[in-house]
This record gives C-alpha cells, structure tokens and sequence, in this order.
C-alpha cells in the first residue's frame, strides 16, 4: 500500500507549511503531498484564513523534489477550466512532472457565495464537474494551444467526492485515480460501486487507482478529535471514531489492513484538526517500518 499526507493550509505560516513539506519530501516515506482548495475556513464560529491552494502548491513544487503533490481536491468552481488547465500545465512544469490534478464538485455554499460564484445543486455541480474534466482534457491535448506538460498525454487527474454513483461513473469514464472518505466498510463499498461503473463502461477497473482519506490526530489527543469530528459533522462519536486513525501502531496497523482488504491501494492521511509534522512523521514511521 501506498501513503499519502494532507496538510490543509489553514492557520499556519507559509514558512511553516513549507519546512514540514521539506521534510516529508526529504526525509518521510509518504508518496505523495497534498493541500486543500478553500478559500476561508470557518471553524466553531471563527474565520481561519487559508493560503490559496494552487499558489501555494507551485511554490512547494519549487521547494520540493521527490513527493508527487496536488490538491485534495480542486474545488471546479473557483477557475475556468482553460485557465485551471494552463495553472496545472505550469505547476507540471515547475515540479518535474510530479503533480497530481485532484479535482470535485465543491461542498462549501459560504465559500462560492464568498467568491461571487454560483452554488447550485448537487447535480449542477457534478454536472460543472464533468464539463471541467473534459475541458481540461481537451485543452491539454488542443494543437493550437499546445500545453507544456512534463507527463503525457497529461498529468494524472484524481476525482474526490463522496462516492456518489454519478461522480464514480465520472471517475470510470474519465480519472487516473479515486478518493473517498469513510470506514473500511464503507469504503469497501464504494468500491463495489466503481467496479460496477467500469465495467458499465467497459474499463477495467485496476485502471483507476484507489484512495482513501483519513484523519490523524494532531496533538496526541485522539479522543479530542474524535469529539470535536462528531461536532462539526452533527454525527455521533462512534461514527466519528471510524474516521480517526487509532495512536496504538499495532491497532493502526490493523486498522489500514481493513482499508487494503477492501481494495484500497493508498491511504493520504490528514493531520487534523491543525498541521502536526511530528504526528505525520510517527504516522509514516509506523507504516514503512
């Protein structure tokens, strides 16, 4: 299995965010380093201003040199396809060919509100979704506006959401990659869901690549994060439990296992609810030991 680590730019330094990336490039077995796409965070009534996502991730590309790297996951509201095309085209280039173009629908209706951008419904949002994945692809392999990209035919695009059919049949026709969010169990299932979809299509499912997204307790306090995650979702502690990865390296250990019998090829762990580096690096410790 492979690992991956969030590291949401929310409240912290740039000068921080990028000395815990130097050193999860440098000296972490993660594959992989990921941000988010918020513009503002709001966290129990407080606003937390949050770096701008693919800025920040072209900056990080410079400072980096193994990791592949990208957004968990691009919001398809906030740019234009052609000109998120030619933003990834760039961060391509900058990284050496190590990004990763994490893309969804978008869930925060403050936020687009915020940036002046039309909400809408869920399915408008698919919908917008789908329409930016083709644009992309279509502006990355366009004669006229010919690209620079380090990886062809393109950079590999992931798709996030919540394993929703309609955004899992997206991901069979069009992504490289997946990436959901839940319990072994639930994961598994969304799983099932992708097969089905690829075989809908007529591709085979080992072609899309699975991921899944868990939390990691930052501070060392486990139960404070499950109970401040059952907070704001409005969901109960013990649902909440099943997103935290236990501290234990034993129980951690079985508990990714559950994830790898399911199918998933990698876990991108999110130091939650603050950037944590020694968290992360114990995290990867335990997993390549």
């Amino acid at each position: 299995m492979r690992f991956g680590a969030a590291t949401p730019q929310v409240g912290v330094s740039w000068q921080d965010l990028k000395d815990t990336w130097i050193a999860l490039d440098r000296d972490s077995g993660f594959d992989d380093l990921w941000l988010c796409d918020h513009l503002q965070i709001v966290e129990d009534g407080v606003v937390r201003d949050v770096l701008e996502g693919w800025t920040t991730l072209g900056s990080l590309a410079a400072a980096t040199s193994r990791v592949r790297l990208g957004l968990l996951v691009t919001c398809a509201s906030f740019r234009s396809p052609f000109l998120l095309a030619k933003i990834a085209a760039t961060v391509d280039e900058i990284s050496g060919g190590r990004l990763i173009v994490g893309l969804g629908a978008g869930w925060d209706e403050r936020e687009h509100t915020l940036a002046g951008v039309p909400f809408g419904r869920r399915g408008e949002r698919i919908a917008r979704l789908e329409r930016t994945v083709d644009e992309l692809l279509e502006a990355w392999s366009s004669p006229e506006w010919r690209p620079r990209l380090r990886q062809r035919p393109h950079p590999p695009i992931l798709i996030g959401g919540g394993g929703r059919p309609r955004v899992l049949e997206l991901t069979a026709r069009r992504a490289n990659a997946a990436n959901v969010m839940g319990t072994p169990q639930g994961v598994g299932r969304k799983w099932q869901i992708l097969d089905q979809q690829c075989a809908a299509v007529g591709r085979p499912p080992g072609e899309v690549r699975r991921t899944a997204q868990v939390l990691l307790s930052s501070g060392g306090n486990r139960q404070a994060t499950v109970s401040l995650l059952a907070r704001r979702r409005a969901t109960s502690t013990a649902e909440a439990e099943g997103f935290v990865c236990p501290a234990d390296p034993t129980a951690m250990r079985d508990w990714l296992a559950a994830y790898s019998a399911v199918g998933t090829e990698e876990i991108i762990v999110t130091s939650f609810p603050d950037l944590d580096l020694r968290a992360l690096q114990r995290f990867s410790e335990v997993v390549h030991a």
